[in-house]
Formats: structure tokens, sequence, C-alpha cells
């Protein structure tokens, strides 16, 4: 498995134009800081007009989900260790340990729990995200707050956004997350909204805050709802990006599993901003492979429209991942921003 995800990693990077240089720099983490706690569903997402490379890691050890360690927190500490040792530039822990702590299970927590002995289906507490940048590799740290939140008999919504707005304080001076809270209070997505919480693992004042929600609904009732929250957002960019959603959403096959979705804020920012995923699972790949090549085309990226197919081609051969999705994002200052998601092992479909 780790032979191909090299394989795969090294072919991403050459399409994406990096140099010799910057492939073995990020070969050489991936080897060292990665493989040690590769767990069963690596994913890279390749994004953007000018791709960047992205790789997800769920540390895991020898007795992970075993009664020893049965949430799976024992690699999490090391991790984060060697992290710091490694020191990538910009690298910053304190957001992530911040709220580490009021998102996941305490000692006492997992024991009250594993006496229960429930049938609990996600165990997952915490998960990391790299961008391997030509200059560089930046940090996303994600919890996944539903255990400690059930351990507790704690409403999921209101522990993760207060949580947020806790640590802001007079910062949410625009109150993004009270609008976050307002629409998700009053629709279906309230039970699982927080599910993930994420953040840079930068300087905390410049980190984005992401709170994760999902939903069955993808008609585009339910799409405009979602990206304008409720209506709650009514702004030149915001209706821009609707528009290109849209256009999205009518070439794309689409599939009927639970899709997640994620308001993103900061310190000063006037409104959150929306990202959207797309269910891709057991549909046809080329089609949509397809569907997203018309659609850069169609926003005037020619040359990555252009490329796309042949590129996903000459990346993936041998390996045939398993779509599982494309993440559809837009600002004025970035333009359209998609993602693309597949689990990248043969051994674990």
């Amino acid at each position: 498995m780790v032979a191909k995800d090299w394989a795969l990693l090294a072919s991403l990077m050459s399409s994406a134009g990096y140099t010799n240089e910057s492939q073995c720099q990020c070969l050489m983490f991936f080897y060292t800081s990665i493989v040690p706690y590769l767990g069963s569903y690596p994913q890279n997402f390749p994004s953007g007009a000018k791709p960047v490379i992205r790789v997800a890691v769920e540390p895991i050890t020898s007795i992970s989900g075993t009664n020893e360690d049965p949430y799976n927190l024992s690699p999490i500490r090391d991790f984060l260790t060697r992290l710091e040792k490694l020191n990538p530039e910009g690298y910053d822990s304190r957001l992530f340990e911040h709220f580490y702590p009021k998102h996941t299970l305490n000692e006492s927590e997992c024991q009250t729990l594993q006496a229960k002995n429930e049938a609990i289906r996600e165990l997952s507490q915490v998960s990391f995200g790299f961008d391997l940048k030509p200059g560089g590799i930046s940090v996303k740290g994600y919890t996944f707050p539903a255990l400690k939140c059930h351990a507790a008999g704690e409403d999921l919504c209101s522990v993760v956004i207060g949580s947020v707005q806790e640590y802001f304080g007079d910062a949410n001076c625009y109150n993004t997350l009270g609008l976050i809270k307002d629409y998700i209070e009053m629709t279906d997505a309230k039970a699982n909204f927080g599910f993930v919480y994420s953040n840079d693992c930068v300087t905390p004042e410049k980190s984005r805050h992401k709170l994760y929600g999902r939903t069955i609904d993808m008609s585009w009732s339910k799409v405009e709802e979602i990206w304008t929250l409720g209506g709650r957002i009514d702004s030149p960019e915001a209706n821009r990006g609707l528009e290109y959603l849209q256009e999205f959403w009518k070439m794309l096959q689409i599939g009927d599993r639970p899709h997640p979705l994620n308001y993103e804020t900061k310190a000063g920012l006037k409104v959150p901003a929306t990202k959207i995923y797309f269910p891709l699972y057991g549909l046809n790949d080329l089609d949509n492979v397809r569907a997203i090549a018309q659609y850069l085309r169609h926003i005037g990226l020619d040359v990555q429209g252009n490329a796309y197919e042949q590129v996903v081609r000459d990346s993936l051969r041998n390996i045939s991942p398993e779509f599982a999705g494309v993440l559809f994002a837009y600002t004025e200052k970035t333009g359209v921003d998609l993602s693309v998601y597949y689990h990248s092992s043969l051994e674990y479909p």
C-alpha cells in the first residue's frame, strides 16, 4: 500500500508541475512523518487552477481500536511531538492544542464510555491534513467531537459552536457564529452539525475555523439554502458564487448518500464562507471526470479543462481509486475552487 501511495504522490506532483527538489522534500516528509501512522483510508486531494497535493491521515498504532485504546488516542501525542520536532515553516499547534481536549474524550470519559459497552459506529477523534506545497508543508488539525458529546450527554452543535464562540470572545464582532447557529438550529442538519471541527495549524489569529455538517438532500433548493444560510447571506460575492455553483450542480452526477458541508470563519470575517461537498460514491467516474473538465472550460479554465481527463488517467493509472466526492467553494479573491476526493488504496475500498 505504501509503495502505491508513494508512486501516486510522485505522479500527482509531477503532473502538477512540482520541481524535483519539491517532490523530494514532500516525499521525504510523507515517508518519515506520515507512513508510521498511516491509517486505512489515505486520501489525496488535487485542487485548483494551480494544483496542490493534499494528504489526509488518521494516525493509528497497533493498539488502536483494542481494549487498550478503544478510541484511538494513543498515537496523537507522539504524532504531535514528531511534528513539533520537524517544525514545518509556519507550523503552530497552539490552536489545535486548545480545542483538542474540548472535543475529545479524557481518560475518565474513556473509562466510563468503555464500561457501558455500547455499539458505537464512529470511534475516531482526530485526524490531520497536509498540503504538500512546492514551497513548504502546511498542516491542518481535525477533531471529531461526537464521542465527547455522547459521553457527556450534550448537544453536538451547541458544544462545538460554543467552544469556538468562547475562544473568539469579542473577536467575533460580526457574529458569524451566531448566523451559523441561527440557521442550523432551524434545519434537519442540527443533529449532525459539528461532527467535524478543523483549524489551520498556524498562528492562531490567522487560522480559519471550519465547522462541518451533513445532509442527504441534494435538491437545488436545499443547496441554495445551505449556500446562503437560508437567505442570511445576501451579497454580490455570495450571489456570484451561487451562479457558479448552480452550473456545476447541473453538470455533475450526484449520489444519494449524506454529503458534508462546512462553514468557515475567522477573526474579523464579516460572513461565513460556505463549502459544499457533492457525493460521487458508486457513480460513473469517467462521466464525472468529464463533467469536471467541461465545467473548468465553462468557467474559462480551458487549459486545465482540456488537460484534466488525461492528467487523471496518467496520475491514477494502475490504481483505479474510487472517487468519493468533490468540494465546491468560491470567493472573489480565489474564484471557483474545486477539490476532488477519492480513496487511494485498492486494499481498503
